[in-house]
């Protein structure tokens, strides 16, 4: 008679342990099915963190280009307004003005009505606020001597707005300024 009971007692745990096997079985299934899920919810987290970081990647390569197209576009204005003041010859009515269609020529890709230009020639110095206003610096040119120098000064806006939405995503405040400003300086010697 134990030894009957021994017999149902040990098909017992048989069935228990097959019983726990399925449901291992079916825990397993369940789990792997579940990783196709935690694949989404992990590309649904970092999806919005990639795209503003790509963002503020073009944003940061946008205002870089634009710093050398306004380098390149003050440059040429610095030659020009150099060249101007070296030819003696002549007297030019308003140089602040033509040099500013050079640079405006130079680069059409820069917004005239944002580029604030400040000339410098030989120590007068005539600022333009937005060179699509045009320049004024009527006789200008009685600054030229020989010896001397003529320097022109460029700031151009920049923004920065997704650097600042990153900076407030990581953050509870604001670290990044959403505005910048670019600057360019060149300066001639007269000879």
């Amino acid at each position: 008679m134990a030894f009957m009971q021994g017999l149902k007692r040990s098909a017992g745990t048989k069935k228990a342990a097959g019983r726990a096997r399925l449901s291992g079985r079916r825990l397993r299934a369940r789990l792997r099915a579940g990783s196709e899920g935690q694949s989404t919810l992990e590309t649904a987290f970092m999806l919005p963190i990639l795209m503003t970081l790509l963002v503020s990647l073009f944003y940061v390569s946008w205002s870089f280009n634009n710093k050398i197209m306004l380098t390149q576009a003050v440059g040429a204005g610095a030659s020009y307004l150099q060249a101007t003041a070296q030819n003696t010859s002549t007297q030019v009515a308003d140089p602040c003005q033509l040099t500013t269609a050079v640079i405006v020529a130079k680069e059409p890709n820069l917004a005239p009505a944002s580029l604030n230009l400040t000339y410098n020639l030989n120590g007068a110095i005539y600022s333009v606020n937005g060179a699509s206003s045009g320049a004024q610096c009527s006789g200008g040119s009685s600054n030229f001597v020989l010896g001397g120098t003529v320097q022109i000064s460029a700031t151009y806006p920049c923004s920065m707005a997704p650097l600042s939405g990153l900076a407030n995503l990581i953050t509870s405040g604001s670290v990044f300024s959403s505005s910048c400003l670019i600057h360019e300086q060149q300066t001639e010697l007269i000879y």
